[in-house]
Formats: C-alpha cells, structure tokens, sequence
C-alpha cells in the first residue's frame, strides 16, 4: 500500500463564485504556515505522519442498533427449557438457581479499583446495562416461565458520593423486568427456607457476594444448562459476533499499516493503537488485553504485552513476525482473531516456510467446515495437513504421516487446539457431554491395540486437557474460532529433546538448530467461522 494513501484527502480549493478572493501572497503565506504548523506539530511529539491517518479514521460500519431487552428476554426462555430438562425439581418451582454478579475488586495491598466486566451468564440473563457487582441474582419457574428475583448490594453514603447511584429497585422491575427486588443481607434467611443451587463454589459464591453460602448446594447442572444455552447462539448473537469480528477485522487492517510503513513502532503502542481504534465502532472494550509479541516473544502463546516495559518500547526491527491476538467487544460479546504480520514487508526463507504451513493448515479446515461434519474431524484435518507439511518442509522426518500422528508429532510446534467457541466469553464454554473420548486411531480406523492416548501423554496434564477435542456435528448456530500455529519454544523443545519417551526422535534437530526459527517465534492465523441459523457459512473476521 502506497503510505500517502494513508494521508486524509486534499481539500479542495474554494470556488470563485462561492469563496472571497484572496491574494496570491496572503495564499501562499497561509499555506506556509499551515505546512511548517503541520510538520512542527510532527516533530514535537515526534508520530510520523502516517500515524496521524491511522489514529483518525471514521468508522467504515454502519454501528447495528441493538435491543437488549428482547435479547436477554429471549436469553430467558431459551435458558428456562435447559434448566427444566437438567436440574431435577426446578421446573415445578421446588428448587431454585442463585448465581452472583461479579465482585468489583481492588489492586492488591491498594483501594484503588481494578478494570471490572459483569460475570458472562449475568450478562446472558440482563443485558450489559446491569453494572451491579456483588448482587445476587435468583431464577425460578413462576407459571411456565422463567422469573428472576435480585438482591442488591448495600451501597455506604461514601460509596454513593464516589462511585454513583446504583440502579433503582423501580428501574430494574420496570426496564429489567426483575420480579421482586431485595437486599444481599435478606438473601440467607430466602437460601433456609427454599432449596437453591448455585453455579459455582460456595466458598466463591461467599467471596464474590459477602453473604454466607450456608445452606447452598454447587449443582454442575445448573451450570452445564448455562454452558448449553450459551453455546446453541440465536441469530440476534450471531449478528453482534459478526459486527465484532469486522470491526476487530478493521482495527487489525490499521495496525498492519503501521507494522508495514512506520520506521518505529513498538509492541506496548500497537496494543494501544489497537484498543483505541477499537472505540471508534462501538467497541468500548477489548475481549481481552491484546496480546502483540515481536520476534521471539510471538512463541508466547498469551503473551503479556508491556509487562517489560524495556523490550515493550523497543523498535520493533525487521526482519520480524509481529503477531497480534486481539478483538474488541460488542455489547457484551467478544471477537477472537490473530494475525501474523511481517515487519515492514521483509520476508525470509524461514518466514515464508513457517507462515505457509500455518495457512496451508487453516485452509483445509475452513474448507471442511460445514453444517453437520462432526468438530472433532475438522481437529483431525488440522493435525493431518499439520503433519504433512512439517514432513514436506523437513522439520520431522524418520516415519509417515500416520505413524507420526499416532505419536502426536504435530504437538511439538502445535501445543494447544484448534479453536473454541466464542461468544459473552472469548473462550466460551463448550457442553461437557460433547467432549470427546475418540482417540486418533479409531478415526483413523486402525487396530485399537495401536489406539494412541488421547492427547499425548508427554505434555503437561494443563495442555492435554486444552488439546482434548469436542466430538459434534456442527449446526445452525455454531461460531468458533480455528486458529492453528507453529510456534518454536525453547523450552518446550528442550523438554522434548530430553524426553526418549516423546516424539524428539521424529525432529529434525540439526534443521532447527542451524536456521533462525527459535529467533522468529511463532506464527498463528486465527478466524471466527459460523453457521447461521439459516445454514450459510461465513468467515465473519475477514472484511
């Protein structure tokens, strides 16, 4: 892209029928002072002048207007069939569901507030306009329907002073449609008198809220029907993951420009830069802070940007991968995507390599992704082509294809899985029941007493959970992310290299060891994909 492409457009001149005239001198003088005002300004805060195009852009979107109420009304019925179907007593009103409002935390050893965001299934039920942390939020069958009950934090004269008025109990019956409102301290003598679960710990439940969980019961069912509604998406989510996905799409088609043209930028102002342009569309918040890591710090798969702020600031060199995991927020739900930029367009060998296996792979599986071809054969396409072109390209070698899938070869370069639903969590849950306990070779048809464990069993037990696939047909109403990535990490290659038991004996050492792969870090490319509820396939995070 040519950079004074980047510039705003010139303004045209005035007309002579419709502007005063001017004389030549008085013109000429103007637009020297305007020109040296310009590049003055430049220099003193010392921002090359494609910045300024790039952090002053209007939104390309039209910003969807949204109807929350009919949302998390619709959310309500939709959740109220799961929890009738799963939790045993509640669909005759005998047992009830209180779940807590995330608690508003403080820095440690400090008074000073932490960023806060409303717990995801509070979210699901009320809408991001319910702000409350703390509160306790009660659901119960009432004639057919799901009813909700709040019990609401006690605010000091101090806090009211500091922080602001906290929604009325009028407002949230009239605009939140809450059956009956109360406070947190009336909640215990409610919890004695009736059967209530809960989602989550108790001990959790008593930090978050304050209150005492005596008499409370964790039911995972009750938890499993939040993860089972959340996870079957309606058309009205669908559509605000969409919108987030492009504006996220747009920011990361901004920063590129940066990484490509502007002589000095670093990793702390790209993250920056990213969740500034973010706002310009309606994405007040990041679905999470933005992960961008240069070089070697590209291998960190959640890479904490700016945490050293000396390597944090520094000149980002060519030539480089920069790789950004980032998204904006809309309304509540949140985008995921990565991209691996390359710094000013300079490419190596080994760049070009890398990069090529990563896309090859993530081509297959956005080519078999569809409406009812089971998840769990779009990972095994993944880990196939992954292999594949790790032999082709020679960092395993000594066996073919399926002996080294048998032996999770892949997973040297690949260590975690394909992707996961997205939603009012980045990482939003997936049923339990669908995990699957399908192991490689019997997708492969092979002989069971040559079944591979499922997943290997030389990674650390916290990676083989994550790499652990779900097992379903895909459908109407299914949004995921599928983010394959080889990554060269130092010390995950040398646990590998050390271990007899691992697949070390399939890696071609001397190619790794000789060339600059450790020094690039990692590569991965990541898409939301969806089915909507009419059946169309759409990779909503490419413009």
């Amino acid at each position: 892209m040519d950079k004074e492409a980047l510039l705003p457009p010139p303004v045209a001149a005035a007309g002579p029928n419709n502007a005063p005239k001017k004389s030549k001198f008085k013109t000429f003088a103007a637009a020297t002072i305007l020109t040296f005002g310009m590049l003055s300004w430049s220099w003193i805060l010392d921002t090359p002048m494609s910045d300024v195009a790039v952090l002053t852009p209007e939104c390309p979107f039209n910003v969807p207007l949204v109807n929350e109420t009919a949302m998390f009304l619709r959310n309500r019925e939709h959740l109220f069939g799961f929890l009738s179907a799963n939790v045993e007593g509640f669909s005759d009103g005998s047992v009830s569901i209180a779940i807590p409002s995330a608690p508003r935390l403080l820095r440690a050893e400090s008074d000073m507030e932490l960023n806060w965001h409303q717990s995801s299934n509070v979210l699901y039920l009320l809408g991001q306009k319910f702000n409350i942390g703390s509160a306790i939020i009660v659901l119960y069958a009432d004639s057919s329907s799901l009813s909700l009950d709040v019990y609401l934090p006690v605010m000091s004269l101090r806090e009211v002073i500091f922080m602001g008025e906290q929604l009325t109990p009028e407002i949230l019956v009239s605009d939140f449609f809450v059956k009956n409102v109360y406070t947190v301290a009336e909640f215990p003598a409610y919890a004695a008198g009736h059967t209530t679960l809960t989602t989550v710990l108790p001990e959790d439940f008593t930090s978050y809220t304050g209150v005492s969980s005596d008499g409370l019961g964790r039911s995972i069912e009750a938890k499993e029907s939040f993860v089972e509604a959340r996870f079957y998406k309606s058309q009205e989510e669908l559509d605000l993951l969409k919108f987030a996905s492009k504006l996220s799409a747009w920011v990361h088609s901004k920063v590129d420009e940066m990484i490509t043209f502007d002589p000095e930028v670093s990793e702390i102002q790209l993250a920056s830069v990213f969740a500034h342009l973010s706002t310009i569309c309606g994405g007040r918040l990041q679905g999470y802070p933005p992960i961008v890591g240069a070089g070697k710090d590209s291998a960190v798969l959640h890479f904490r940007t700016g945490e050293n702020e000396e390597d944090g600031y520094a000149n980002i060199k060519s030539p480089n991968f920069v790789l950004i995991d980032a998204a904006a927020e809309f309304k509540g739900y949140s985008s995921d995507i990565t991209r691996t930029y390359v710094r000013k367009g300079e490419w190596t060998p080994e760049m070009k390599e890398v990069f090529s296996i990563v896309k090859a792979v993530q081509d297959a599986c956005l080519k078999v992704y569809a409406p009812g071809v089971s998840f769990q054969f779009v990972n095994f396409v993944a880990n196939v082509v992954m292999v594949d072109q790790l032999l082709r390209k020679g960092f395993l070698y000594g066996a073919d294809t399926f002996t080294l899938l048998l032996n999770n070869a892949q997973s040297v370069f690949f260590p975690h899985g394909l992707g996961h639903p997205v939603g009012l969590d980045v990482h939003d849950p997936t049923p339990l029941n669908l995990l699957s306990s399908v192991s490689v070779a019997s997708v492969l048809d092979i002989q069971a007493s040559r079944a591979l464990p499922e997943p290997p069993t030389w990674l650390p037990e916290t990676l083989r959970a994550e790499m652990r696939p779900y097992d379903y047909p895909i459908f109407p109403g299914h949004i995921t992310t599928l983010e394959p990535g080889v990554y060269f990490v130092p010390l995950l290659l040398k646990s590998i290299k050390e271990n007899p038991d691992g697949p070390g004996k399939f890696v071609n050492w001397t190619k790794i060891e000789s060339g600059r792969y450790v020094e690039l870090g990692g590569v991965r490319i990541e898409d939301v994909v969806m089915i909507d509820t009419f059946g169309r396939k759409e990779v909503v995070s490419r413009l």
